[in-house]
């Protein structure tokens, strides 16, 4: 509807009233709000870098997309802090970084590192850079602080970059269904909200 009054109104110039017309109504829904008791049951079904994942959206508050595009200098240990790039509003943000999901983020970004070692022996390993940065640091795409943290497990076939995009996103391979993504708790996602309190971080030991 709102496209066929666009067409007469704006590229038509024609003034055209819909009469007897009704517009369907986005239907609002309450928003499902997990306990921090959900959460670990959750957390405690996952593994390897879904847990990594899941573990920045509860215990940093990262939307998905925000997660998935960390690089290696958007982490800093020593503050136990980590930045969100081109957040919503296109804007940048600071959050924690808690320490059990650090620790065994150190873990993973060896194995990372590995990776992109090995990448670059084989003439690989130029990650996609943000903006016109390729252009005035030509040698950047290869640097160790501009790899993304969660990498595809495959290289990105695009000959201009030879390099492995940021991860895929992790919610596709999870089956909600098998660790209780609909039933009592109600349908849930990646970006589901918990409950805000001051509750431990329940990230899998």
């Amino acid at each position: 509807m709102s496209a066929l009054l666009f067409l007469f109104r704006e590229l038509l110039e024609l003034d055209v009233e819909l009469e007897g017309v009704v517009r369907t109504r986005t239907r609002k829904r309450l928003p499902v709000v997990l306990t921090p008791e959900e959460v670990r049951a959750v957390l405690e079904r996952m593994d390897g870098v879904e847990a990594l994942v899941a573990g920045l959206l509860y215990g940093s508050g990262l939307r998905l997309l925000e997660a998935l595009r960390l690089r290696v200098q958007d982490l800093d240990f020593s503050r136990k802090q980590l930045t969100a790039r081109d957040g919503k509003g296109s804007k940048d943000r600071r959050t924690l970084l808690p320490t059990r999901v650090g620790e065994k983020l150190g873990l993973h970004l060896e194995k990372v590192r590995r990776l992109h070692q090995t990448d670059l022996a084989e003439g690989y390993g130029r990650v996609q850079l943000p903006h016109a940065l390729g252009r005035k640091y030509p040698n950047a795409a290869v640097e160790w602080s501009w790899q993304w943290v969660f990498p595809q497990t495959h290289r990105w076939t695009d000959p201009a970059l030879t390099a492995r995009h940021k991860s895929e996103n992790p919610c596709n391979s999870m089956r909600l269904s098998q660790w209780g993504g609909q039933g009592a708790m109600g349908a849930w996602g990646c970006e589901t909200n918990p409950i805000p309190s001051g509750s431990p971080d329940p990230a899998p030991s």
